[in-house]
């Protein structure tokens, strides 16, 4: 029975906490061309997007995480290329900061990796 309470609290604990999120990884963006209009939209699993207008098809491959914000009701996770290509996916929602090197409502990754920028 006291190996069951402690399973049990650990449980709860880690509810209380709350899960952390992260900005999707560049593998799991996919890209979709609109009919009839310039540039890409950028999807990723969880309700993340976004359109650019100026995008080609070969950006994707050169994309690395540059950093997430916080904004008002959602989160933004950007993308760049080093080019005029890049891409600021967004997912609606609150979130606060958890874990990462966050300034402010804003990481900035020491690797260039997601993961870094932690937010619940």
């Amino acid at each position: 029975m006291s190996g069951f309470m402690a399973v049990a609290g650990f449980t709860l604990a880690l509810n209380a906490q709350g899960a952390t999120e992260q900005c999707p990884a560049v593998a799991q963006i996919t890209q979709t061309q609109v009919a009839g209009q310039p540039g890409l939209v950028y999807q990723a699993p969880g309700g993340w997007r976004f359109y650019n207008p100026t995008a080609v098809a070969a950006d994707l491959e050169r994309f690395h995480f540059s950093r997430a914000r916080l904004w008002k009701d959602s989160v933004m996770c950007d993308y760049v290329t080093g080019s005029s290509g890049g891409a600021r996916l967004t997912r609606p929602g609150k979130r606060s900061a958890a874990e990462g090197e966050w300034v402010g409502e804003q990481c900035f990754p020491l690797r260039q990796g997601p993961g870094e920028c932690r937010f619940k």
